[in-house]
């Protein structure tokens, strides 16, 4: 990859889903040998991690966010009108319906999700359809939303991603014990791995992906869809999976092992090497580590494995939101624990003119709806705020910056 880190950060911004992943695309990755290999995952893992620190820093309206949240907080019936404005989801003519099929699944999945979560939608459900299409009545409430590129078809999943971010952050804040938290972590991500998820399908979720892909491609290329044509699509699909990402969904151990003799074989072809099963078992060795290192599952992993690597992601998630939301967050970095929390959090909304009497519970589980709803709009305070400390800090340089290239005379008389 020839890119900087400047303008990784510029290609993958476009590409990243709403949950937080990229949609990327490498040609020739599986042909790159495995220390580029690594090193690629390495200057990727570095982009995604400032495209989420550019998305993060992103300002948002957050005035008008705090006047929808005090709307609710006040009337959990209202739903604010709101001005009209040009902004749409845009389809081309040519494009395949089952692309906005399945971008209104996604958000109404998103949809269910906050309302379960006790989290207040944007917008009602029913109105789905005439938000796809356009209709400007929500626009205003859809715009603190809309990321970049703008796209109102995935408002829902938006939401949702700040709001995950919002539990999080309340949850930190309570100083819950580490081993509760890690077991109800275990437990989420043992439930996703059930239930499957976009990036994490299920078996019979992959098979349904892939098939969908494949109906699709045929019917573009006026190509037959047969079963024997599906199958080869799907062994072609396994094969590229394994190279890029690890073992597919629903693979055997069998199949794991196979694929792993293969890799080994081709690895001492290379390299010219024929260390035997001593050397296939430090292969597997270190396929399975590099797996472990990424949250990555293997047919036959153990449970001692697994909670391994769970517990090695959830130490990386912990720091990743100390890092992120936390430390910058608070105005004591956190060392006041819940009750400084609690009372920066009144402090905080005092200054924005919010002066409603609450009080945080310590068990977030039985705070009411209400009360979450101040905590959030106190979250969306503290972003601004640290945003807003930030740009204090940062303009003199900028100004002075921008002084000195107007003195230089470097720009025509309309650049400026």
């Amino acid at each position: 990859m020839s890119f900087d880190d400047v303008e990784l950060v510029q290609y993958m911004m476009p590409n990243q889903r709403p949950d937080g992943g990229f949609e990327l695309e490498f040609d020739g990755w599986e042909e790159l040998p495995e220390d580029q290999r690594d090193a690629l995952v390495e200057k990727l893992k570095i982009g995604q991690q400032k495209v989420n620190d550019a998305v993060q820093s992103r300002p948002i309206d957050a005035d008008q966010l705090a006047a929808r949240l005090c709307e609710v907080v006040d009337n959990q019936d209202a739903m604010p009108q709101a001005k009209p404005r040009q902004s749409r989801c845009y389809r081309t003519p040519t494009e395949d319906l089952d692309d906005r099929t399945e971008e209104k699944r996604n958000e109404t999945n998103a949809y269910n999700s906050l309302v379960s979560d006790g989290c207040r939608p944007l917008y009602p459900i029913s109105r789905l359809e005439e938000v796809f299409n356009g209709l400007e009545e929500f626009d205003d409430i859809l715009q603190p939303w809309l990321t970049y590129p703008p796209d109102r078809c995935q408002a829902f999943r938006t939401q949702l991603h700040r709001w995950d971010m919002f539990r999080c952050w309340r949850q930190d804040n309570r100083e819950m014990d580490e081993e509760k938290e890690f077991a109800a972590y275990v437990e989420e991500q043992k439930r996703q791995r059930a239930e499957g998820t976009k990036t994490r399908p299920t078996a019979s979720q992959y098979l349904e992906q892939l098939r969908n892909l494949f109906q699709r491609k045929q019917r573009h290329y006026g190509l037959d869809d047969g079963e024997e044509e599906f199958a080869a699509y799907v062994e072609e699909k396994n094969q590229r999976q394994f190279r890029v990402d690890g073992p597919w969904p629903g693979m055997s151990e069998h199949e794991y092992v196979q694929m792993l003799e293969t890799q080994f074989k081709d690895k001492q072809t290379k390299e010219g090497i024929d260390d035997g099963d001593g050397g296939f078992a430090a292969f597997v060795a270190e396929t399975q580590r590099r797996a472990m290192e990424r949250g990555r599952t293997w047919p036959g992993m153990t449970e001692d494995e697994y909670l391994q690597m769970l517990r090695k992601a959830f130490n990386q998630e912990k720091d990743r939101r100390y890092r992120q939301n936390f430390y910058w967050l608070r105005e004591d970095h956190g060392r006041g624990g819940f009750p400084e929390y609690v009372a920066e959090a009144k402090r905080r909304l005092a200054r924005h003119g919010f002066t409603k009497a609450f009080a945080f519970d310590k068990d977030a589980a039985k705070q009411d709806g209400r009360t979450t709803w101040i905590e959030y709009l106190n979250y969306e305070y503290s972003r601004l705020d640290k945003d807003t400390r930030a740009l204090a800090r940062l303009e003199p340089d900028h100004n002075k910056s921008w002084q000195k290239l107007l003195d230089s005379g470097a720009l025509r008389d309309d650049e400026n």
